[in-house]
């Protein structure tokens, strides 16, 4: 139950001062994988409302919700695995990580033109290299991902 090639369309805001640098659609992540290494049965329920999506699918003990918003800029994207699980995250070809703010668990990464950070809660990070990072998430937590200038304020520079 995961999420291959997120992508941010380029399409300008409602706000043309929330736009971010992007003219085209740009993948920021082509994977972000759940690694509890069960088989998700169950039926998958699929909720839309305004502009949210929330996914949850369970089986094995297992169970995950992925919920995303459809904005241009800030908090946009969170999965959750209960019991707690470990996550891989792979970066768009035109994105790197670079380095977790002073005092910070976030990791950031960007293309050189915005900013963004893998936003845990309730999560250790236990490795990562240019492209890839690795998380250890305890029950109750879960990882999301924030851009733009939300990211800027929380330490992390193009």
């Amino acid at each position: 139950f995961g999420v291959g090639n997120y992508a941010h369309s380029g399409a300008d805001a409602p706000d043309a001062d929330k736009n971010l640098p992007i003219d085209a659609r740009t993948v920021i992540f082509t994977r972000k994988v759940p690694r509890h290494g069960k088989t998700l049965t169950s039926a998958m329920t699929l909720k839309l409302g305004g502009e949210s999506l929330e996914l949850q699918r369970s089986g094995g003990g297992q169970s995950m919700k992925i919920q995303a918003k459809n904005c241009h800029q800030g908090g946009l994207f969170q999965m959750e695995a209960e019991p707690g699980t470990t996550y891989a995250h792979t970066l768009g070809a035109q994105f790197h990580y670079t380095a977790q703010p002073a005092g910070e668990t976030r990791l950031c990464f960007t293309n050189g033109r915005f900013s963004g950070y893998d936003s845990p809660e309730l999560a250790t990070l236990t490795s990562f290299t240019a492209t890839q990072a690795f998380w250890r998430v305890a029950s109750g937590g879960r990882m999301g991902m924030v851009i733009g200038e939300d990211a800027l304020e929380g330490g992390c520079r193009p």
